[in-house]
């Protein structure tokens, strides 16, 4: 893993909940005790946002769960004459349910503590009333483009292409499609090559937080950024996106 703990063991199962809803859940046996707890903290967290919850989304659950094995064993008579052992364990587990704003919130288990992961930071634009992130230079062979995150508070899909396309002409200096950016401009600048934007319904706030999103890119005509207007007749809604994403 990322946080640097080996799992011994895993597999996924499919549980039925009281009043008939179904969880996916993760059954996990870490190599070795965690020697920090924050650490332990860190590789729960990586399981969720990096494995559970996608698939939990991928295949269309609203509830999962993380089951440590604390202690294995077995249960039932210790003679080779018997067969009657069945596998047993002590579990630790960590439930939780798809909520508001996309973020899946924690109903049971010890308190994973997700204040240690460093979020995507946003400032307001009142000039363009939106809220944006830094913008994160991408060099590849081709040249540099630049990708920001983008969120216009209770905005359409389609409002918040609009406001793309403005945020995209501030950067650019665009007046008209399908002639070069301006020079002068920021993106002219940096020499930059394309923008891509990433609009979504909320400022993330949580990395639990796995939320639809709409990727916009502004690119380039034989490695020269040109002026586009993205349009949004048949964007849908963001609860369209996000169903799409079990689909």
């Amino acid at each position: 893993m990322q946080s640097g703990e080996i799992i011994a063991d895993s597999n996924y199962k499919e549980l039925h909940v009281f009043g008939g809803s179904k969880r996916l859940a993760l059954e996990v046996t870490f190599q070795d005790d965690a020697d920090q707890s924050a650490l332990r903290n860190q590789s729960l967290i990586e399981l969720l946002t990096e494995h559970l919850i996608p698939r939990a989304i991928s295949e269309g659950y609203a509830e999962v769960s993380i089951w440590e094995t604390i202690v294995e064993g077995k249960v039932g008579p210790d003679n080779s004459l018997f067969s009657a052992q069945v596998s047993a364990g002590i579990y630790e587990n960590y439930d939780f349910k798809l909520g508001e704003r996309w973020i899946w919130e924690q109903t049971a288990g010890p308190e994973i503590d997700a204040t240690m992961v460093d979020l995507i930071e946003f400032t307001y634009s009142e000039e363009l009333d939106l809220f944006g992130s830094e913008l994160f230079p991408v060099t590849f062979e081709g040249g540099t483009y630049f990708q920001v995150w983008l969120n216009v508070d209770g905005a359409s899909v389609q409002k918040s292409i609009e406001k793309a396309n403005e945020f995209f002409r501030k950067l650019s200096g665009c007046q008209v499609d399908g002639v070069p950016i301006d020079t002068t401009s920021f993106l002219g600048r940096q020499n930059a090559i394309a923008l891509r934007i990433y609009i979504i319904p909320h400022v993330i706030s949580s990395p639990f937080q796995h939320q639809p999103r709409m990727a916009l890119t502004y690119g380039h005509e034989k490695g020269v950024a040109h002026c586009y207007t993205v349009t949004s007749d048949e964007s849908g809604t963001w609860n369209d996106l996000y169903s799409a994403l079990s689909e």
